[in-house]
């Protein structure tokens, strides 16, 4: 049980450094930080993760 908290903790932590780094305009770092997030499998958070790479796709 305390392995699935940690996972989730390491995904939302990998979707925020993700988020900044997107913010920041560093969208290669932002799109690999999105993929360790997909890679964690933490459900809703993957899910997003799998949106702002595809939007961030059509961007550039």
């Amino acid at each position: 049980m305390s392995e699935a908290i940690s996972v989730r903790r390491t995904a939302v932590e990998h979707l925020r450094i993700a988020r900044l780094l997107e913010a920041n305009g560093d969208v290669i770092a932002a799109i690999c930080a999105y993929r360790e997030v997909v890679r964690e499998g933490s459900g809703a958070a993957a899910s997003e993760a799998l949106q702002r790479i595809a939007a961030l796709a059509r961007l550039h």
